[in-house]
């Protein structure tokens, strides 16, 4: 596994909450590196939502998440202020972030973030039969699927993401590890009228990452 390392770690932050959530929920690994790679570079920072919590003008610094600056998200979206990104998997919808306290998941935490992504691209990988491009979707834009007017431009890059991290990866054993979280359905109800980590609750408000 050290190799598998050295490679995810030339290219990401969070390395080690990578390859473990992989494990952890049977997501191949070269799908969750392009996933985090797409989203965060794999950095544990609040994302740039147009109108977010923790926002920033293109010219300064991202904000890094940590568990007092959390707190305080957590306490203004829960009064109605706009969600933005959070951490690796620049998970948004405050629902998601409802459910990871009630399991426990610290999503201020790179390795719970990340674990907390995966094993939702997993679930989207399901419900799209395998489609690696509609899960993609599913995971930028909700149930409802791609705007009117938006192109393919999130799915193609992820793709392509996804045939770069299977070359930097192959001869490698990206396989093992424990499974101490099972990637199982959860008893979460997402209105179909939300975008799923991109937006907060109101349909309309969508954003890049």
């Amino acid at each position: 596994m050290a190799a598998v390392f050295s490679i995810v770690a030339s290219y990401l932050k969070s390395p080690s909450a990578i390859i473990r959530s992989s494990q952890k929920t049977s997501l191949p690994l070269p799908v969750l590196c392009a996933l985090v790679e797409g989203e965060s570079q794999g950095r544990n920072v609040y994302g740039n939502d147009e109108g977010g919590v923790f926002a920033t003008p293109e010219s300064s610094e991202d904000i890094v998440v940590t568990k007092d600056n959390y707190a305080r998200y957590r306490e203004r979206t829960k009064a109605g202020e706009k969600s933005n990104g959070v951490g690796p998997c620049q998970i948004t919808w405050t629902g998601f972030h409802d459910a990871a306290e009630r399991e426990g998941l610290k999503l201020w935490l790179p390795e719970d973030n990340v674990f907390f992504g995966a094993r939702h691209f997993q679930e989207l990988l399901g419900l799209a039969g395998g489609d690696l491009s509609k899960a993609a979707s599913l995971y930028r834009w909700g149930p409802k699927g791609r705007p009117e007017g938006e192109t393919e431009e999130y799915e193609a890059a992820f793709i392509e993401r996804v045939e770069k991290w299977k070359a930097r990866l192959a001869g490698t054993d990206t396989n093992g590890g424990d499974r101490q979280h099972p990637s199982t359905p959860r008893d979460l109800t997402i209105p179909t009228n939300t975008c799923l980590l991109y937006t907060s609750d109101a349909a309309d408000e969508r954003s890049s990452v």
